[in-house]
């Protein structure tokens, strides 16, 4: 009943691929290749039972080689830090899950001119039940994000509320149907940082098969 640990790493390498295909492209650009950085990524996990329930801990570093366009070197990415957490117990017949992460992304920077863009961090805080109704699952989960960007120092940039619910049909031994409906409400800010409101739904389904 102690804590597990899990390391894992992965590295990319990415091919190059043409800007533009039209031989009638006046920017000069139509026979040179774009070469994205290699990208290298380091992952470490901790989980544990407690009682009924798992908590679960993680970090991600992700890293990434210089971009090329032609011959030259123009982007440098920033580095992401990833770190996340979360908690799934019981309650009766309740299934309960609580979570948050947090990204960080470092300002990219052009090789060229020197220039960065912004920083950027975007926190996320949910909470989702998972509920038993014969043979098939309902599931609702809610959600907070907020953005925040700059380059000394992060401001807020704009948040997000959002509600979900899936349904997990089992039909038959093999295959799963599972319709979901979402809706977000929330603000950015624009260039004058005025924050501007918008909400929509997005709808979905999927079709399951196990094997």
């Amino acid at each position: 009943r102690g804590w597990a640990l899990g390391v894992g790493g992965s590295y990319r390498v990415s091919g190059a691929y043409r800007l533009f295909s039209d031989v009638s492209d006046t920017t000069g650009l139509s026979n040179v290749n774009y070469r994205p950085g290699a990208e290298m990524r380091l992952r470490l996990g901790l989980d544990r039972i407690i009682g009924q329930g798992r908590v679960a801990l993680g970090l991600t570093y992700t890293s990434f080689a210089i971009d090329e366009l032609g011959e030259q070197q123009v982007l440098q990415s920033g580095k992401r830090y990833i770190g996340e957490a979360s908690w799934s117990f019981p309650i009766g017949r309740l299934g309960v899950s609580l979570y948050g992460w947090d990204l960080y992304r470092a300002a990219d920077s052009d090789v060229q001119t020197g220039q960065s863009t912004d920083a950027e961090n975007l926190v996320a805080l949910g909470a989702g039940l998972n509920m038993q109704l014969g043979r098939s699952q309902l599931r609702p989960t809610f959600e907070y994000r907020r953005q925040s960007v700059g380059a000394s120092s992060l401001g807020g940039a704009g948040a997000m509320i959002s509600g979900a619910l899936r349904w997990v049909r089992p039909l038959g031994e093999r295959l799963v149907f599972v319709p979901s409906l979402r809706y977000d409400v929330g603000t950015v800010a624009n260039g004058a940082q005025e924050n501007i409101g918008f909400s929509g739904f997005h709808g979905g389904a999927t079709l399951r098969v196990n094997w």
